[in-house]
């Protein structure tokens, strides 16, 4: 039989760790009849062309895995694969099936099975069930009567009732080796094997549930019993995903070494098990190796609070410095006032790019965090956040959430000009989302929060903040996400924002004039991009500030790239341009140093693969401490080295010469 597990991620850089984790354990057990085939795609290709893909592998059974992200998009190809291959069972897993798992098939009806929570173990015995098994008709229809205690599924049955099957229980079973097509299904499961499995869910058309929490569904013909979750896993016993690295080119590769987390922010599915799990340490640095080894670009780190046993993170960090190969970046989501002094010394030690960290403050007021059941030291927090920024070496992105219990407009611009103060390479403005089988779905009236009914279940309004002013936060997450967390305008924000009464009312102000003139309807190039900044911020900036901004903007410009089309409003340097190529030939050992020294300095292809300008200020100084100091200087960008972390180029600044051709 062929098991086709289906991932339909976000972006084409994603990976769906949960397939290939229940493949991975699967295959492990060596499944005699069982071929289990891997699937991805995206939620940007066209249904019809999945479809038509998954409908060619001839699949027994077609597995997917649900998130918010994608869940209807899976339920309309569901449906669709169900019209063209209508004996396909098709089974479904993730967290967003888990919670609601009746309700989601009463409403579902072309979903024939879901897995409830970690599906390694009870996918490979849902599948050793199926293939060996057979299941026949006569033992599911005895076994429908019965009142055992099922566990691991949640699994739909068709009426007997409506079938030919209800003449006699011999005729039942000839009909069905006999392969008769009006019998009706073939691939069921022998109820009596499933005991052994916990958490099973299953429909009962037999009249009369097994379980107590059974739930009625169309004429009360058919019951759902479910049992609850599957047993949490040992995670030693899960195999590593990664033995074929080329199959994930081109991707992130998402790795997990704890489940659980003993936190219970109200908002988060993390906080339902908080029974944390840890991988053994021989295992993780064995397969941390393996990343090493085969220089992966970058590896997430799925655990929910990487850093809630300190001493394990510091054993790993300290094997990651040790090991380090130059290339690979590793991401963690941690919490910042769990840190301590041996974190920060083995963080100076890191080579700029080893590490990333992600930190949810979520917001800075008291009662909102109090509401959410979080439990940090704010000051603490802050206090690692700007050691960790000093440093200079390790990328930091820092969270905010929108729309939580006792945070109003003013209130939340306050938490985002708390956390812009501490200068993060990325500042994360979220919305809340009020997920299945969390606290905050259980407390929505308690706020009077009101959100969409279909994924991502984002909040539209609470007791506090209204749906006008969530429309004005919309606003601000766009051109923050736009020019902040890009990083190509860092000098130019750090010049012009602190001329507005806040960081907050900035992007307020600039988002309003950017939606007024139509901008948001528009994909707009790099170029087109400043020209709107400086628009905006010629109408609210005094004239005398002018040509200052032009210089910083220009230096953000080409200090990312190269770019073809100069801008108008840049001077004109055509009358350098011999000047500079002479420098190209005569002060390479200045510009190029180490290039000259290895032998390996080409004046002409150095100046293909660099650029240099003329400024009127001292650009490198503003970089260095934001001081503004009139001065002529040249600066070389050179594109071949880059900063790790924001992906700057190389800069190199000399004073302007009354003698041509001289640094």
């Amino acid at each position: 039989m062929r098991f086709l597990l289906c991932g339909i991620n976000a972006k084409y850089i994603h990976s769906n760790l949960a397939i290939f984790s229940l493949k991975a354990y699967a295959d492990r057990k060596k499944i005699p009849g069982a071929e289990i085939i891997l699937k991805e795609y995206t939620i940007n290709n066209y249904v019809e062309d999945i479809l038509q893909d998954l409908y060619e592998e001839k699949a027994d059974v077609v597995i997917f895995s649900c998130y918010i992200w994608n869940i209807s998009f899976v339920r309309e190809l569901a449906a669709e694969l169900k019209k063209v291959s209508p004996d396909v069972k098709i089974w479904a897993g993730g967290p967003e099936v888990s919670y609601a798992a009746n309700k989601f098939l009463m409403e579902n009806p072309t979903f024939d099975l879901i897995m409830q929570g970690e599906g390694e173990e009870v996918f490979s015995e849902l599948i050793r069930l199926t293939v060996e098994e057979k299941c026949r008709i006569k033992d599911v229809y005895k076994q429908s009567e019965s009142k055992k205690v099922l566990s691991g599924i949640v699994e739909k049955r068709y009426s007997i009732e409506r079938k030919q099957a209800v003449k006699e229980e011999k005729d039942i079973e000839d009909k069905h080796f006999a392969g008769e097509d009006n019998v009706y299904p073939t691939n069921y499961i022998d109820m009596s094997k499933l005991q052994k499995l916990q958490g099973i869910a299953v429909w009962d058309f037999s009249g009369e549930a097994a379980l107590g929490n059974a739930e009625s569904n169309i004429g009360n013909k058919t019951k759902i019993i479910n049992t609850g979750f599957a047993t949490l896993m040992n995670m030693d016993t899960i195999p590593f995903v990664y033995e074929d690295f080329h199959l994930f080119e081109h991707k992130i590769l998402y790795y997990e070494t704890s489940r659980g987390c003993p936190f219970c922010c109200s908002y988060c599915l993390s906080s339902v098990d908080k029974t944390v799990r840890f991988r053994s340490l021989p295992i993780v640095k064995k397969e941390l190796d393996a990343f090493l080894e085969a220089k992966v670009p970058q590896v997430k780190f799925v655990d929910r609070t990487f850093n809630c046993n300190r001493q394990r993170a510091i054993d790993i960090w300290s094997y990651l410095v040790e090991h380090d190969n130059g290339i690979t970046n590793f991401h963690f989501e941690i919490s910042s006032d769990l840190l301590g002094e041996e974190e920060l010394e083995l963080f100076a030690k890191m080579r700029p790019g080893l590490i990333q960290l992600e930190i949810g403050v979520q917001s800075t007021n008291g009662e909102t965090v109090d509401a959410i059941h979080r439990h940090m030291d704010l000051d603490k927090l802050f206090h690692y956040v700007d050691r960790v920024h000093k440093l200079g070496n390790i990328h930091q992105h820092l969270d905010l959430i929108a729309g939580l219990p006792y945070e109003d407009y003013e209130s939340f611009g306050k938490s985002f000009n708390d956390l812009y103060a501490h200068e993060p390479d990325q500042l994360q403005l979220g919305f809340l989302k009020v997920l299945k089988g969390t606290v905050m779905e259980e407390e929505v009236k308690k706020y009077d929060i009101i959100y969409r009914n279909q994924s991502p279940y984002e909040v539209l309004g609470t007791k506090w903040l209204s749906y006008d002013e969530i429309i004005l936060l919309k606003g601000v997450e766009e051109l923050v996400e736009l020019y902040y967390n890009s990083g190509q305008y860092a000098l130019t924000l750090k010049y012009a924002v602190p001329f507005f009464e806040s960081p907050f009312r900035f992007y307020e102000m600039f988002s309003a004039s950017y939606r007024k003139k139509g901008y948001h309807k528009l994909n707009h190039n790099r170029l087109e991009k400043y020209n709107i900044l400086r628009e905006f911020l010629r109408e609210h900036m005094q004239e005398v500030r002018w040509n200052i901004l032009d210089e910083i903007m220009l230096y953000d410009m080409y200090l990312r790239e190269n770019v073809k089309g100069r801008p108008v409003w840049a001077k004109d340097t055509a009358k350098y341009k011999k000047e500079w190529k002479m420098l190209y030939r005569e002060q390479g050992e200045k510009l190029f140093p180490e290039e000259v020294q290895a032998g390996t300095y080409d004046s002409k292809k150095a100046a293909n693969q660099s650029h240099i300008e003329l400024f009127e200020i001292d650009i490198k100084q503003f970089e260095e401490n934001g001081t503004i100091v009139e001065k002529r200087v040249c600066c070389l960008f050179d594109y071949n080295k880059r900063n790790p972390l924001n992906r700057a180029a190389r800069t190199v600044e000399w004073n302007v010469s009354p003698k041509k051709g001289k640094i």
